[in-house]
């Protein structure tokens, strides 16, 4: 999947297809952008493919990193937890509260999920980002679960996400929050989300 941002085309995740035909890919795509005035970027790649990159003429340029919780372990057990044990309970005296809504279930909540994005993309003086972050897209959220966290009854505070038919595995969609949440809202709402996760 590609997508043109300006002059940059860029494109999400490596090649698909034969590993023996990433080079040319690369190689191609990198001379499509430049036939057009623009610039080639590959978005989200895996480390061990990086060299293929770099042998196209391309830098390397650090956006960020996947988090990922290991589930069986997780736990707010011991001194490296103190910090999830504090936004929890300083979320609960700050009034929050966290629901999950199932999937197919998160209509009747639609517009308090929209008011919250709408809050948080004004917050940031931005617009909806469509490419690979999750955006507010109503048909998705209704089809995910939805963690919601409402702060002295008010809705504050979301994140969607989905799990694997076996439930070994889930991850996390758009999430948003009001700028006058508590500032543990967003701590507190992913705690109780693990810990969700963990016995589900």
């Amino acid at each position: 999947m590609y997508a043109r941002r300006g002059r940059s085309w860029v494109a999400l995740y490596d090649p698909v297809g034969p590993r023996s035909a990433w080079p040319d890919l690369i190689r191609r795509f990198v001379a499509l952008a430049d036939a057009h005035g623009g610039r080639a970027a590959f978005y989200q790649v895996r480390p061990e493919n990086l060299p293929l990159y770099l042998d196209a003429g391309l830098r390397l340029l650090k956006l960020g990193e996947e988090a990922r919780i290991p589930l069986p372990q997780f736990g707010l057990e011991g001194s490296r937890r103190a910090n999830l044990r504090y936004a929890l309970k300083r979320g609960e005296r700050d009034g929050l509260a966290a629901e999950v809504i199932g999937p197919n279930a998160a209509a009747a909540i639609l517009p308090a999920l929209n008011a919250i994005s709408d809050a948080w993309l004004q917050g940031r003086r931005g617009r909806e980002k469509r490419f690979s972050v999750a955006s507010f897209d109503a048909a998705a959220l209704n089809a995910q679960s939805v963690m919601l966290v409402r702060q002295h009854g008010r809705p504050v505070a979301f994140a969607a996400f989905m799990t694997t038919d076996l439930h070994t595995e889930a991850t996390v969609g758009a999430m948003r929050h009001v700028p006058q949440a508590s500032p543990y809202a967003m701590e507190y709402l992913f705690t109780k989300l693990a810990l969700h996760l963990k016995a589900a």
